[in-house]
């Protein structure tokens, strides 16, 4: 069985999927090919998040 905290995380994550917040976990190189940049903290005004550069940069498109 899954622990407390695993079980935590998938119904987190399924939230998050659910309201459409999922950002799929990649590389700088992952960002670029899909036509992305990575900015540090946020993307700028009118741009959406697609996915996860590092920790603190997130793809934007």
């Amino acid at each position: 069985l899954p622990s407390a905290s695993q079980q935590g995380r998938a119904v987190g994550l399924l939230f998050l999927h659910s309201a459409g917040l999922s950002l799929a976990r990649g590389t700088p190189q992952d960002c670029e090919r899909r036509g992305g940049f990575c900015s540090r903290g946020s993307c700028p005004p009118g741009i959406g998040r697609v996915g996860i550069c590092s920790e603190q940069e997130f793809c934007c498109r």
